[in-house]
């Protein structure tokens, strides 16, 4: 029947896309294994650089743009200063930060906001921020969300939301320039995520 054709030229062109999600995300799943492995070893290094904050931030939301438009979600620019710059390693911030971002619109409603900004402040510290009106976490998710390999609610680590991997690499990298990952979130009211950087060149770990 025509029905059944038309349903066979769907399924032939839906395994393609199926197959190249499947090995999309199985390759994540191996490449953040292989950070934490190298971060446990000692092996891993930083080629730290001058980035310019807002170009920095425009890739990270490029790189996202199609999940937060597939989720409806809008993300906004705050930078006080378009020209300020920051030491820190390229690769591991662009990291950072999409890991963020993809969290935040993973876990907000459709029709919800996340602010991708940057600062600078009286300590030195430069900050990139990313701020959601999603669910939020308690306390005890949150703690749990930083363990690797953990799920947090009813978001399983080995489904196509990540890996379990996200917020412990991002941790590790954040330390590894010295700076620290801050998180300040409540349930129904969203999730705040900060980044400080000291404006410092870090040592090679």
């Amino acid at each position: 029947s025509s029905s059944s054709a038309a349903s066979d030229v769907y399924k032939r062109q839906e395994y393609p896309s199926m197959i190249n999600e499947s090995g999309n995300h199985l390759l994540a799943i191996i490449n953040d294994i292989l950070d934490l492995a190298k971060i446990e070893a000692g092996k891993m290094e930083l080629d730290c650089q001058r980035l310019n904050a807002s170009d920095m931030i425009k890739e990270c939301i490029r790189l996202v743009r199609g999940l937060a438009e597939s989720r409806e979600i809008k993300i906004e620019i705050q930078v006080e200063n378009k020209d300020a710059q920051f030491s820190a390693d390229a690769r591991l911030t662009k990291q950072m930060v999409v890991n963020l971002l993809s969290n935040a619109c993973k876990f907000t409603p459709a029709g919800g906001r996340v602010v991708l900004g940057f600062s600078q402040n009286n300590n030195k510290q430069s900050i990139v921020s990313i701020q959601d009106t999603g669910i939020g976490m308690n306390k005890a998710d949150l703690e749990l969300a930083l363990l690797p390999f953990r799920q947090v609610g009813e978001v399983s680590t080995t489904s196509e939301f990540g890996t379990g991997l996200g917020l412990p690499l991002v941790k590790s990298f954040i330390e590894m320039h010295n700076g620290v990952l801050e998180i300040e979130s409540e349930p129904g009211k969203g999730t705040t995520a900060r980044l400080y950087f000291p404006d410092v060149e870090p040592a090679v770990v």
